[in-house]
């Protein structure tokens, strides 16, 4: 779509039970000044079927011959996306009403935010359980580089599931910062290193559904319980990052 502001990647893999009620939430959504790129990476459950129905302008899908896995198949997404604001969106998980126009109005408004998560239940407990919901304004919390290495150490990946973020195209090569090899861990490390150069905005704020179920990409790509030591190999890039002003604050909590 031309002229669109947002680009919607939807990275795709035997997602038939949710994709249309995923796909119809960016569809309702009052902002239209969107577009969707969606990739199937040889699902075997129907959901190309499912997919091969669905026309309308602001929707490009692409069938992938060779299964990229999820961090590929979002490279190659963000490849061929146009805008200056991508947001991310799992097959299975939906968008609650006005989420493109909230961040997209986040983004312009604030210039500096070059990657942002939002709001679950999870996080805004966590934050309201040791006050960190005090800091910044009652609208959204910036953490600087340095105070990001700090909260993604001690409150672990803040970011949360890759419905909840957005970004700016050019500042993130997404190729680069995914680690294909760190497969249940990969999107801790990616908005660890993101961080690190930009630090990140929480908007406080519910924007995304996310949707809990045996057959998300948590449960599968964790089959070999790798999850702990590749969380280790995150801890560890965080530990050498952090600034030796957050050492008391480390021992704190």
């Amino acid at each position: 779509m031309k002229n669109s502001k947002i680009t919607i990647l939807m990275p795709v893999y035997n997602n038939s039970a949710y994709i249309e009620e995923a796909i119809n939430s960016a569809i309702k959504q009052k902002f239209k000044k969107w577009n969707m790129l969606i990739s199937d990476d040889r699902s075997t459950d129907g959901t190309v079927n499912l997919l091969k129905k669905i026309k309308h302008k602001n929707i490009k899908i692409y069938y992938q011959k060779k299964n990229l896995g999820i961090y590929g198949n979002l490279s190659f997404l963000n490849s061929k996306a146009k805008s200056s604001i991508i947001k991310i969106l799992c097959a299975d998980d939906k968008l609650l009403p006005n989420a493109l126009q909230n961040i997209f109005l986040f983004m312009e408004k604030n210039k500096s935010c070059k990657i942002c998560t939002c709001y679950d239940q999870k996080t805004k407990k966590l934050f309201t359980k040791y006050n960190l919901s005090l800091l910044g304004n009652k609208y959204f919390t910036k953490f600087n580089p340095k105070s990001s290495m700090f909260a993604l150490i001690v409150f672990g990946n803040i970011f949360g599931s890759l419905s909840r973020v957005a970004y700016k195209r050019k500042n993130f090569n997404i190729s680069s910062t995914f680690d294909r090899s760190i497969s249940s861990a990969g999107d801790y490390y990616a908005w660890s290193k993101m961080s690190k150069k930009y630090g990140f905005f929480l908007i406080k704020k519910k924007l995304v559904y996310i949707r809990s179920h045996s057959g998300q990409a948590t449960y599968f790509l964790n089959r070999k319980y790798d999850l702990y030591i590749q969380y280790a190999y995150v801890l560890n890039f965080l530990i050498k990052n952090i600034d030796s002003s957050y050492h008391k604050a480390l021992k704190k909590y």
